[in-house]
């Protein structure tokens, strides 16, 4: 068997489209997985599929080692829509370029360059699942269906953009909506109404004011401060009308150690004290998205491996970090239990930017990476 450049891989992965559904008029994620099953099926794993909606599915991997315990290599198929301009697709001046390059379409062809190594040795490495995830841009549905599947694993490493730094910790996030009321008038009377527009913005004050700076200053010493951002503002239904209703969204961000029960009722306090203050009726929404966040601990026998690894490929200095953002580390370690870490070629700065990007050597690296990993899992558990 011949070693296929992961470049190739990578190339082919992000020339081929599959932006989320959810986010843009695209029919998903199955032809990315369609053609990932192909590549693994030519490996000798055991390829099977999950159906997690309609016409959008999670497909995994498996190479059965020689060694004891399993390590999944995790990926996600969806990538966010397009830019309006023409975005340049290919590789260039040590670059590859295009929608998902980085996000996270390097981190997959790695992990599948891993396994085509992986498979020429089998005796040597733990069963290797390789597990690509639908949906991690929008609700995480992926993750949530692939975690009951993936419970007995011993560990999970999350391909993501995080320049090779082995991470351990990022934070959650809740996202909920807030309805403020008012009262429907005509514009030319606009004094026999009260405007819930109005309304609304007098709560932002209020928020602003009581409990932004308040959750900014909860602080994990490695994913950074919570935060609480309004997103999205709808209300009126026509330009002579005084509107009754404005509806509010919100994203709040949980750092390790934050519980959503708590959030929430802070955020509900904080609505009560508006309420009463101003007389104006608000109500919050039950959330429809909410992950916890993650922090594996430092010393995980995931961490370590991977450090060791980092170490040995000549970053002696190599330290587990932690991120502000989400990943499908998310559904796995905060709610699942499994133990993740993510680690990946390309840069956050560069995932849903414009001009999307990931330095080739970052890809090369990453194949050592889980390569060696997987092999320390197994010089750590044999048969």
């Amino acid at each position: 068997m011949t070693t296929t450049d992961p470049l190739e891989y990578a190339e082919k992965f992000t020339r081929l489209l599959s932006v989320n559904p959810e986010l843009d008029d695209s029919p998903g994620e199955d032809s990315f997985a369609n053609l990932l099953s192909e590549h693994l099926e030519s490996l000798g794993a055991t390829v099977t599929s999950q159906e997690v909606t309609l016409g959008r599915s999670n497909i995994f991997g498996e190479l059965s080692g020689g060694r004891s315990g399993t390590l999944v290599f995790e990926a996600h198929l969806d990538t966010v829509p397009l830019p309006g301009a023409d975005m340049p697709s290919g590789i260039s001046n040590g670059r590859l370029w295009g929608r998902g390059s980085c996000d996270t379409k390097a981190s997959a062809a790695a992990m599948l360059s891993a396994m085509e190594i992986i498979a020429r040795n089998r005796d040597d490495f733990p069963t290797i699942i390789f597990a690509g995830i639908v949906d991690e841009e929008f609700e995480m549905k992926g993750a949530i269906a692939a975690s009951a599947l993936l419970q007995q694993s011993d560990g999970i490493i999350i391909g993501e953009p995080t320049n090779l730094a082995v991470t351990r910790a990022h934070n959650g996030c809740i996202r909920f909506r807030v309805t403020v009321s008012g009262k429907t008038a005509h514009s030319s009377r606009a004094s026999l109404g009260d405007n819930a527009i109005t309304n609304a913005g007098y709560l932002i004050v209020h928020l602003e004011e009581n409990l932004t700076s308040e959750v900014a200053r909860r602080r994990h010493w490695l994913t950074g401060e919570g935060c609480l951002s309004i997103t999205q503002i709808e209300g009126g239904v026509a330009p002579n009308v005084v509107p009754d209703e404005c509806v509010l969204s919100f994203d709040r961000r949980l750092v390790p150690g934050e519980s959503a029960t708590g959030v929430l009722d802070e955020v509900d306090q904080h609505l009560h004290i508006f309420q009463d203050k101003s007389g104006i009726h608000v109500e919050r929404s039950e959330p429809w998205l909410e992950l916890p966040a993650m922090e594996t601990p430092a010393d995980h026998p995931l961490v370590r491996l991977l450090l060791e690894e980092k170490g040995g490929c000549g970053d002696s200095d190599a330290v587990a970090q932690g991120v502000p953002y989400c990943t499908d580390a998310n559904i796995f370690s905060g709610l699942a239990q499994i133990p993740s870490v993510v680690v990946g070629p390309g840069s956050i700065d560069q995932a849903h930017a414009p001009l999307e990007w990931v330095l080739t050597d970052e890809i090369y690296g990453a194949v050592d990476l889980y390569v060696g990993a997987a092999q320390r899992f197994a010089m750590g558990s044999k048969r």
